[in-house]
């Protein structure tokens, strides 16, 4: 799931800025394999949904 897609699904209040043309038509493939560093340091990583949800709770935390 897109970074994007994350917030409107699970943030609808949030206003999301519309994608180019350009920019929806993209579809990076980026891979990383972390498992080296895992068992290096003994970490275990968050899920992308984990990391966007404690983003935009801290985030929605704010008053403007």
């Amino acid at each position: 799931m897109k970074i994007r897609e994350y917030i409107v699904q699970h943030y609808p209040n949030r206003r999301v800025a519309p994608l180019s043309p350009e920019a929806a038509a993209e579809d990076p493939k980026v891979r990383y394999d972390s498992s080296k560093a895992q068992k290096t340091f003994n970490i275990k990583f968050r899920s992308l949904d984990e990391m966007l949800k404690d983003f935009m709770d801290f985030v929605e935390s704010y008053s403007y």
